[in-house]
């Protein structure tokens, strides 16, 4: 290895069954040219195992077609997975540790969910996750016709609006009142 006294150098050691290990050495260490030996201990990868579990709604209904994602920084380890049409989510090889941190990001009508830390074990049990609906929000605007025209006043006053955002879910709006 022929190197420069003023740059860095980072050596990389891999082998099957144990974790990455690295190195840095600086060019100057070995300026002189002098054989040198470098030891380095490889951790064994630790111990896998299958996390799964189901997102309902609080009335029991499943939750599908979510991202799911398990993390720790400790241990440098990210998993993502999606809810089936059960509900259903699986991260079939995760590594055991104590400081996972679990996040559901919802895209409809539901609250974002986080749970933390997070011991994952040998034979980890289901983990059920209710998700928690949105709270009610305010809607605003004007109310205009198929061509895009706002309502007359007259108009307005005698019309009883009704806004259907979800399926059984109405919003009705007191006479003489804008969106």
């Amino acid at each position: 290895l022929f190197a420069q006294e003023h740059r860095t150098y980072a050596l990389r050691f891999l082998a099957d069954g144990y974790e990455e290990e690295r190195i840095v050495l600086r060019g100057h260490e070995f300026a002189s040219n002098r054989q040198r030996r470098y030891d380095v201990v490889m951790k064994a990868e630790g111990e896998m195992t299958e996390v799964y579990g189901t997102l309902r709604s609080r009335y029991g209904d499943a939750v599908p077609n979510q991202r799911v994602a398990l993390g720790s920084k400790a241990l440098n380890a990210r998993y993502s997975a999606s809810s089936d049409s059960q509900g259903n989510f699986r991260f079939p090889e995760v590594r055991i540790g104590s400081s996972y941190q679990l996040t559901v990001l919802p895209d409809k009508e539901f609250r974002d969910y986080q749970e933390g830390p997070l011991r994952v074990r040998r034979s980890h049990p289901p983990i059920e996750i209710v998700l928690e609906a949105l709270d009610t929000a305010r809607l605003s605007g004007r109310m205009v016709d198929l061509p895009m025209s706002p309502f007359s006043r007259t108009d307005e006053a005698n019309m009883k609006p009704t806004l259907t955002c979800l399926p059984g879910i109405s919003l009705t709006f007191p006479q003489n009142s804008l969106l």
